[in-house]
């Protein structure tokens, strides 16, 4: 990855952080005496994730199990948060909460995955099962496209060169 940097602007960034330290930081106002600060503040625990979108392939595809595939072997899993199948318009949605801000990190770039039976009726043209995916930031649709550039990138291919 190339890095472009603005010449003068590490001194620029050097100054106004001599500048702020000098203020004394913290401070709202509310007259805390000087109390000496106990460091970085406690992490906060991670909010539950929303997750929501349609499975198509021509039209909507009923009976899709929709997961979060955290540990990238395609495949849905006991432990990945997972929606219920999903309806005859494709929708699928559930939620989950992260355990810690790792997990959350985890969770939110790992690819969804769409695995379809080989029965389906809104797909009668495929005998056989078959899973599709999508990158975590598509993540309202799943479709063959989504699929094609999930693989891609899961290749080694740049978000760019992928799209």
């Amino acid at each position: 990855m190339t890095r472009y940097e603005q010449p003068g602007m590490s001194a620029l960034a050097g100054a106004v952080l001599l500048a702020l330290a000098a203020c004394g930081g913290g401070g709202g106002g509310s007259g805390g005496g000087g109390q000496p600060s106990s460091g970085s503040p406690a992490p906060s625990a991670p909010e539950p994730v929303a997750v929501s979108g349609k499975v198509m392939v021509v039209g909507p595809v009923s009976g899709a199990t929709v997961c979060v595939d955290r540990n990238r072997n395609n495949a849905c899993d006991a432990d990945e948060p997972a929606a219920a199948r999903t309806g005859s318009d494709g929708a699928y949605a559930f939620s989950y909460t992260p355990s810690d801000p790792t997990a959350a990190d985890e969770l939110a770039t790992a690819p969804l995955l769409a695995q379809v039976d080989g029965d389906n009726p809104s797909l009668p043209a495929f005998s056989k099962p078959f899973t599709m995916s999508t990158p975590a930031g598509h993540r309202p649709q799943i479709n063959p496209l989504t699929t094609l550039l999930q693989d891609g990138l899961a290749s080694g291919l740049s978000h760019e060169r992928a799209e």
